[in-house]
C-alpha cells in the first residue's frame, strides 16, 4: 500500500488543535475498531494516550499503547494504526523542525522512535486539555509552557540517556512487543545484535532497571489493561500474564499499583485508569 502523509486528525470522531508557540497541538479522540492505513507525518509526533487503546505498527511489530503511554514517531517514520474498541483519546503534540535552537535539546528523545511512561508528562498533557476546553486569552501561553514541561520531563526520563546505544530503541520495541514471550538474554541481544554481557550492561545503565525486571512492569501494566477492559477472571489474567500463580501475581501486582488486583478492578469501573504505579521493587 502506498504511502501518505496524514493529518493527526484523519480518522477522529472529534479533534481540537491550536498552535501555541513552536507545537502545534491537538486533542484527539478516534473511533472505536477503525485503523489509519499506512502514513507518515510532516512533523514528529509526540502522542500521549489519555484513555482508551491503540498501537502503531512502523513495521511487522504492533506496540501496544494504553493511558499513561508516550509515543514518539519522528517525522517521515512510515506506520499504520490500530484503535481498540473503545476508541482512544489521544493529546497529539507536533514541535515546529524550524524551530532548531529551542528543540536542540529534546533531538535524541525527538529523533528516535520509542514509547516510555512518564507521569509528569500525562499530568502535562491533562493540563493542555484542559486549556483546550476552557479556553481565554492565556490559554495559548499556558499551553506552551505545558508543551515545554512535558517534553523538558520526557527527554530526562528512559529510556533517553546521554550515550544511548543505536540498538537499544529496537530491543525496547520488541520487548514491548513480546513481553509475554518469556524471551532470554540472548534472544533479546541477538535483536540488538551485541553481546549478551554487553546488552545486560548497557540495557540497565541507560535504563536504569534489569531486563527482567522491565519485562516485568510491562506484562503488570497489561494485566492492569485486562482488569480494567475485560470481565476475564483474575487467575485466567495471571496466567495470560506469565505468573507462576494467582498469588505470586497478587504480591507482584500490589508492590507495582498499591493495590490488588480485585482492588484495582473495582476502582477501575468508576476511574479507569486512575490507579497508578506506585514503584517497582517486584
Amino acid at each position: 500500500m502506498k504511502e501518505c502523509c496524514t493529518s493527526v486528525s484523519l480518522g477522529t470522531r472529534g479533534s481540537h488543535s491550536i498552535t501555541a508557540g513552536a507545537f502545534l497541538v491537538t486533542e484527539a479522540r478516534y473511533a472505536p475498531n477503525s485503523v489509519l492505513p499506512r502514513h507518515f507525518h510532516e512533523r514528529t509526533i509526540v502522542a500521549v494516550t489519555l484513555g482508551g487503546r491503540w498501537d502503531s505498527a512502523p513495521g511487522g511489530t504492533r506496540l501496544d499503547l494504553g493511558p499513561g503511554d508516550l509515543r514518539i514517531e519522528p517525522r517521515g517514520d512510515a506506520h499504520v494504526n490500530h484503535f481498540g474498541r473503545t476508541g482512544a483519546h489521544v493529546l497529539v503534540m507536533q514541535p515546529d523542525p524550524d524551530a532548531v535552537d529551542l528543540l536542540e535539546p529534546c533531538r535524541p528523545l525527538l529523533g528516535t522512535p520509542q514509547q516510555f511512561r512518564v507521569a509528569a508528562a500525562t499530568r502535562a498533557a491533562w493540563r493542555i486539555t484542559r486549556e483546550l476546553s476552557t479556553p481565554d486569552s492565556l490559554s495559548r501561553l499556558g499551553i506552551e509552557s505545558a508543551a515545554l514541561e512535558l517534553l523538558a520531563a520526557a527527554s530526562r526520563e528512559v529510556p533517553i540517556r546521554a550515550g544511548q546505544p543505536r540498538w537499544l530503541p529496537r530491543v525496547i520495541d520488541h520487548m514491548h512487543a513480546h513481553f509475554l514471550d518469556n524471551p532470554t538474554i540472548a534472544d533479546l541481544s541477538r535483536v540488538g545484535g551485541v553481546h549478551p554481557a554487553h546488552f545486560t550492561r548497557e540495557f540497565r545503565r541507560v535504563s536504569r532497571i534489569a531486563p527482567a525486571l522491565y519485562l516485568r512492569r510491562l506484562r503488570v501494566e497489561w494485566a492492569a489493561q485486562q482488569l480494567r477492559d475485560t470481565t476475564s477472571a483474575i487467575s485466567e489474567i495471571s496466567c495470560a500474564s506469565g505468573f507462576s500463580d494467582q498469588s505470586h501475581f497478587t504480591r507482584v501486582f500490589g508492590r507495582a499499583m498499591g493495590v490488588s488486583p480485585a482492588a484495582y478492578r473495582r476502582r477501575s469501573i468508576s476511574s479507569v485508569g486512575r490507579v497508578s504505579c506506585v514503584g517497582w521493587g517486584l
